[in-house]
C-alpha cells in the first residue's frame, strides 16, 4: 500500500470514530431543530390572516389564564362581523361560533368545575347577545338571498321569453337586472352561480345578435335624420318652428342612444354639425328676442317703481283722489301693455305690482265707501224735502 493510501485510510477511520462518539449529540440537536421549524410554520399559518389569529389561538384551548383574552377575541370579532354596513360575512361568524363552542367546551370539563369568574360571565352575556344580532342579521340576510336568486330566476324567464319573441328591448332591461340583482347576492353558492352563468351563456349570442340587427337599423334611421337636419338650412321656416324641429331631431337621436345603441363618433359628429348649421338663423333671432324680454323687464320694474314713487310723495290726509284714481289705472294698463318677460321674473314682478296696487287699494277703497255714504245721505235728505208743503222753509232747511 502507498503512502498516500494509508493516509487516506488513516483519516476515514478517525472521523468515522469522532462522529459515532458524537452521534447522540447530533440527533438531539436534529430534533430540535426540526421542532423549531414546525413550530415555525405553525406561527406563520396561524398568523396568515390577523383577523382570526383569536380564533385560532381558541380552537388551540389555550390554559385558563388565556381564557379570558380568548372571549375577549370573540367578542371583538362578532363586533367586527355587526359593523358590517350591508353584508355579513358567514363563513367568519361559523367560525366565531365553533371557536364560542369549543372554548366553552372546555370550560365544561371535569377539571374546570369551579365557578365561572364574574368578568367570563360577563363576556358571555354580551358575546350571548352579539351572537343573538348576528344570527338575526344572517337569517334576514339569507331571507334576501333566496328571494334574489327566485328574482333573478325569473328575470332568467323573462329574458328568454323575451328573446324567443324578439323583444330586444324588453330583453335587455331583464338582462341589466339580472346583472344587477347576481352581483348584489351574498353568499351564493358556487352551484347557483354557475347555473345562472350557463343560461346567461346560452341566451347571449341571441342577444348579441338582435343588438347588431339593431344597430344596423337604427344606423340606417340616423342617416336618414342627418339627412333631414341638413335639408333644413335654407328651408324658409320660421325661427321658432325651425328652432323645434333642430331640438325634435336632437331628441331623437338622444332618444336612441339610451335605447342602448350608441352611434359612432364620426357619425355624431355629422349630426351634430347638421344641427349647428340649421341652428344658426335662429341665433340673431333669439339673441334679439332675449334682448327684447331684457328691455321689456326694465319697463315693467319701472312701472312699479312709479307706483311706489307716486305712493310714498303723496299727502293722504288731502289728496287728489280722481287724479290717484287715473294713474293707478293707466299705470296697470301699461303694465300690461308691455312684452314678454323671461319665465323666471314672471311670477316676481307680479307680486310687485300686486304689493304696489294693494297699497293704493286701501286708500282709495275707503275713500269711494266715504263717497258712497254721502250720496246715500244726500238722496236721503232730498227725499225728506219732499214732504214739506212750504218750499221756502223746506230750501231754508
Amino acid at each position: 500500500m502507498s503512502t498516500r493510501s494509508q493516509q487516506s485510510f488513516l483519516l476515514q477511520e478517525r472521523i468515522s470514530t469522532a462522529l459515532t462518539s458524537q452521534l447522540p449529540l447530533i440527533l438531539t440537536l436534529g430534533l430540535c431543530a426540526a421542532a423549531v421549524d414546525n413550530r415555525f410554520y405553525s406561527y406563520k399559518n396561524t398568523n396568515r390572516n390577523p383577523n382570526r389569529v383569536a380564533l385560532a389561538t381558541t380552537m388551540n384551548k389555550q390554559p385558563k389564564t388565556v381564557e379570558l383574552e380568548s372571549r375577549q377575541d370573540i367578542l371583538d370579532e362578532i363586533d367586527a362581523l355587526l359593523e358590517a354596513s350591508r353584508v355579513i360575512d358567514e363563513t367568519r361568524a361559523k367560525k366565531v361560533r365553533k371557536a364560542l363552542d369549543a372554548l366553552r367546551g372546555t370550560d365544561d370539563a371535569p377539571a374546570a368545575v369551579e365557578a365561572v369568574p364574574e368578568d367570563d360571565a360577563t363576556l358571555d352575556a354580551k358575546i350571548d347577545a352579539g351572537l343573538e344580532t348576528l344570527r338575526t342579521r344572517i337569517h334576514k340576510q339569507v331571507e334576501r338571498r333566496g328571494r334574489d336568486y327566485e328574482k333573478a330566476l325569473n328575470l332568467m324567464e323573462e329574458l328568454e321569453t323575451a328573446l324567443k319573441a324578439n323583444e330586444l328591448q324588453q330583453a335587455e332591461r331583464a338582462y341589466n337586472r339580472i346583472m344587477s340583482i347576481t352581483g348584489n347576492i351574498p353568499g351564493l353558492s358556487e352551484q347557483r352561480w354557475q347555473d345562472i352563468e350557463k343560461r346567461l351563456n346560452r341566451v347571449r349570442p341571441r342577444l348579441r345578435k338582435l343588438e347588431s340587427w339593431r344597430h344596423w337599423g337604427t344606423t340606417q334611421a340616423r342617416e336618414d335624420l342627418i339627412d333631414q337636419v341638413m335639408q333644413l338650412t335654407g328651408a324658409g321656416l320660421s325661427p321658432e318652428k325651425l328652432a323645434r324641429r333642430v331640438q325634435e331631431a336632437r331628441d331623437q337621436w338622444t332618444a336612441w342612444d339610451k335605447s342602448g345603441d350608441q352611434a359612432g363618433k364620426d357619425l355624431w359628429k355629422t349630426f351634430d354639425k347638421a344641427c349647428k348649421e340649421a341652428y344658426k338663423p335662429c341665433i340673431a333671432h333669439f339673441k334679439k328676442l332675449k334682448e327684447q324680454r331684457a328691455e321689456n323687464l326694465a319697463q315693467r320694474r319701472a312701472v312699479i317703481e312709479q307706483l311706489n314713487t307716486r305712493y310714498a310723495a303723496t299727502d293722504w290726509k288731502a289728496p287728489d283722489w280722481r287724479d290717484i284714481d287715473r294713474f293707478v289705472r293707466q299705470a296697470r294698463r301699461d303694465f300690461h301693455k308691455i312684452g314678454n318677460v323671461d319665465f323666471r321674473y314672471r311670477k316676481p314682478l307680479a307680486k310687485s305690482l300686486d304689493e304696489a296696487l294693494e297699497k293704493y287699494a286701501e286708500h282709495l277703497t275707503r275713500e269711494r265707501t266715504r263717497s258712497l255714504r254721502m250720496r246715500e245721505k244726500l238722496i236721503a235728505d232730498i227725499e225728506a224735502l219732499g214732504a214739506i208743503d212750504d218750499l221756502r222753509k223746506a230750501f231754508d232747511q
